[in-house]
């Protein structure tokens, strides 16, 4: 139900009241009148209370413990993975000065009527949180009162990295496609200076054939071809020099696709160092999100994987090994 104040109705009612009627008439609102009441007043919408019971939530892989102290109010204590549980609650009880007596412990199991158990004051607090991720969460006592702290799921986790990941492929959406235009007509530059390579050598083998056949004779090609070869190996070594890489087929042929991609883009005007930037926050984010996968899945592997033991009449049974029998 919206609540709205007694006031804004009031000069709502002057403000739609037809000019004939009484000042005390009431009038009668629609549907349309009133959403428009709604969108011209947002703020008498009621909004959603946070959760009053205890949880943890994460903020840049950093954990938080948001608690309901004594005061009726919502505090937020963060938990250094590495520190022990006792910095976590020495800052509790500074905070909260009615909280006397303060632990955490254990989940307890219903389906191995396993009773819970206090954590050690020194159990560091990422231990803590792993195995209240295998558990649903872990309880805190406060005085005499033991309150269950949620732990989020899979896709809470996940859910912020998922918008931000879309939010960044949104932004790289545009500079990938010029990226790839530009790619594919730098790729194609390079293809035609490969095909223009293997045009000249041909023209210069038949030349030099033509030469020694029918124009000159071997006696004078043959100092003209040992300089066309030295020469070769001359500007292989220079390639060397200038590039710091073997002179190769395929070195010449990635350095050529580079200077026409350099090319390119700064022709283009494209934002390199952008597509860079935003790549790279992508590929983290993939990773983040994986890595959280794993965690999660991992656990419920070693969950499902626990032997269960047959039982008869409600007696567990345990399974040993048979002895060999001599024979």
């Amino acid at each position: 139900m919206v609540g709205i104040p007694r006031g804004l109705v009031s000069s709502t009612w002057r403000s739609l009241r037809p000019p004939h009627l009484p000042y005390l008439t009431r009038p009668t609102f629609s549907a349309a009148s009133f959403q428009q009441l709604l969108r011209r007043h947002p703020y008498t919408t009621q909004q959603p209370l946070p959760s009053q019971s205890p949880h943890i939530r994460y903020e840049n892989d950093m954990p938080f413990l948001t608690l309901k102290l004594s005061s009726g109010s919502q505090t937020a204590f963060r938990m250094a993975p590495t520190k022990p549980v006792s910095v976590l609650l020495e800052q509790i009880k500074e905070e909260d000065p009615a909280v006397e007596h303060i632990a955490v412990y254990d989940m307890p199991n219903g389906v191995n009527k396993r009773e819970s158990f206090r954590w050690a004051r020194s159990t560091a607090i990422k231990y803590i949180l792993q195995m209240a991720l295998k558990r649903g969460g872990f309880l805190i006592e406060l005085n005499d009162q033991r309150l269950q702290v949620a732990i989020p799921t899979l896709e809470e986790r996940i859910a912020p990295l998922q918008r931000e990941l879309e939010a960044v492929e949104k932004d790289i959406e545009p500079l990938l496609v010029t990226k790839r235009a530009l790619d594919e007509k730098a790729h194609k530059s390079s293809v035609r200076m490969a095909w223009f390579g293997l045009a000249a050598l041909c023209s210069q083998f038949g030349l030099m054939a033509r030469l020694t056949w029918w124009e000159y004779s071997w006696d004078v090609m043959e100092p003209i071809s040992y300089f066309l070869g030295a020469g070769t190996g001359i500007l292989g070594y220079m390639f060397y020099v200038l590039t710091s890489k073997e002179y190769t087929y395929e070195t010449l042929a990635q350095v050529t696709i580079t200077k026409h991609q350099a090319r390119g883009y700064k022709r283009a005007k494209f934002d390199y160092p952008a597509y860079v930037e935003l790549k790279a926050r992508a590929d983290a984010l993939v990773q983040k999100i994986d890595a959280l996968r794993n965690e999660y899945e991992a656990i419920e592997v070693k969950e499902l994987t626990k032997p269960v033991l047959p039982t008869a009449e409600g007696v567990p049974v345990v399974e040993t090994e048979v002895p060999p029998t001599g024979r």
